[in-house]
């Protein structure tokens, strides 16, 4: 029997090993979880603290774990799109910093999403937003038979807790067939409430404490969200599930303190590395792929493990999955971040990261040009001046990288209302009047 979501708490018991589907019964079913800013070494299976997200940790237990996973943007909406699209942002025409940056960028018409190639190949499929960066508004929507979206904006709720947005996507679930089920939850996002009793569920003081205390409390409810979900697919019949959570990207937390508080105007480790989890009958059990692998590469590793195929979506690591690989090598990760004034790029080797600071937007930085060997998890120790031909010949890849990138965008703009403006500003957004 799966673990329920009390027992799952309370006990800190595992959820279902995986099974062969003849086992598990029900319709096939792939549901992809998106934490909104989860960042991946706050999980026990990253090395975070344990108890903080036991249902995540046990399903990285008894599922396949990507070691190290790298955002290709550091903020929810080129975040999201590169997963679903398999396609670097700054194609998708959503890197758009100063001096005019538009809110109302989305999806172009047009370019496939993940659901619209399950929705292509018969599956049903139902997703869910609680961030009006994914909204159906920008495009989220395409290939969904229904997409929810955030409903409790004009009740001065900015963010809708995950285990009522779970709820609201259980409601929906088709009896019979093939579903592609889609959910983004936001417990984890800024603004981080005190929360005495979440504090308190990971064994910490239920007052006092600093910023660390405040986010870990969040992510457990969002761990519980998703135990909550798991159970409720079984409950439905759909225990013969692939269940995927992954990250859009991660936090900073002042951890270290050069990644700053938040994320979306900096691209260190912490706003960018954040946890891959699969878990369901195909998948490899305790497995860790280790290696580098990025946030374009979900898409196409997920039509793979469904039989779908996926030779025009990029690269997939479907065979890491599924144990045949336990070490991937990527050549080349890069990364942006066009938000508000700031501009910036990432681009990491097996050797080096390099950051180039177009426009700081006034953040702080170290230099325009930061360099760092790419085993220097959280980039501690600057080296741009022991390094120069490293440096010198990063950047000119980097700048043909962001040159090409910039002259294939696709741009497309939709109107926005101001209840989504108000939400986002909510949400930190947007720190001046647009």
């Amino acid at each position: 029997m799966r673990c329920t979501l009390t027992a799952a708490l309370a006990l800190g018991c595992a959820p279902p090993t995986a099974a062969p589907p003849s086992e598990t019964g029900g319709p096939p079913t792939v549901v992809l979880v998106i934490g909104c800013t989860l960042r991946a070494d706050r999980l026990h299976s990253y090395g975070g603290a344990e108890g903080v997200t036991p249902y995540l940790d046990a399903l990285a237990a008894e599922g396949t774990r990507f070691e190290r996973l790298i955002a290709n943007a550091p903020w929810t909406r080129p975040a999201i799109a590169a997963l679903l699209t398999g396609r670097q942002p700054m194609t998708l025409g959503l890197h758009d910093p100063a001096p005019a940056p538009s809110l109302d960028r989305g999806l172009a018409p047009g370019i496939p999403t993940l659901a619209t190639a399950f929705s292509d190949a018969g599956w049903q499929t139902l997703g869910l937003t609680t961030n009006p960066n994914a909204s159906a508004r920008l495009g989220f929507d395409r290939g969904f038979d229904r997409y929810i979206g955030t409903t409790r904006w004009e009740e001065g709720i900015t963010k809708i807790p995950g285990a009522e947005a779970v709820d609201a996507w259980l409601e929906h679930l088709p009896e019979e067939g093939p579903l592609y089920g889609q959910v983004v939850l936001v417990d984890a996002h800024r603004p981080l409430e005190v929360d005495p009793i979440g504090r308190m569920r990971i064994g910490r003081l239920p007052l006092g404490g600093g910023l660390l205390d405040r986010y870990d409390a969040a992510l457990s409810h969002l761990d519980a969200a998703i135990s909550r979900l798991d159970a409720g697919l079984e409950a439905a019949g759909r225990g013969n599930r692939m269940l995927v959570v992954v990250g859009d990207h991660g936090e900073g937390l002042y951890t270290p303190r050069h990644a700053g508080r938040a994320h979306a105007s900096w691209l260190y480790d912490a706003n960018l590395h954040v946890p891959w989890v699969l878990h369901g009958p195909e998948i490899s059990r305790g497995h860790v792929v280790e290696g580098a692998v990025q946030g374009i590469d979900v898409a196409a590793t997920l039509l793979d493990l469904a039989g779908l195929g996926s030779s025009s979506w990029g690269r997939s690591l479907a065979p890491a999955a599924v144990g045949e690989v336990g070490r991937v090598h990527t050549a080349e990760i890069f990364s942006t971040t066009g938000f508000g004034r700031v501009n910036k790029v990432r681009l990491q080797t097996h050797r080096w990261t390099l950051i180039h600071n177009v426009d700081t937007g006034g953040t702080r930085v170290r230099r325009e040009l930061e360099l760092y060997r790419a085993d220097d998890i959280g980039q501690q120790k600057e080296i741009g001046d022991r390094q120069p031909e490293a440096l010198a010949e990063l950047r000119k890849r980097s700048d043909r990288l962001r040159a090409s990138q910039l002259s294939a965008a696709e741009i497309w703009e939709a109107d926005t209302p101001n209840a989504d403006i108000e939400h986002l500003r909510a949400l930190g957004y947007i720190e001046r009047e647009p």
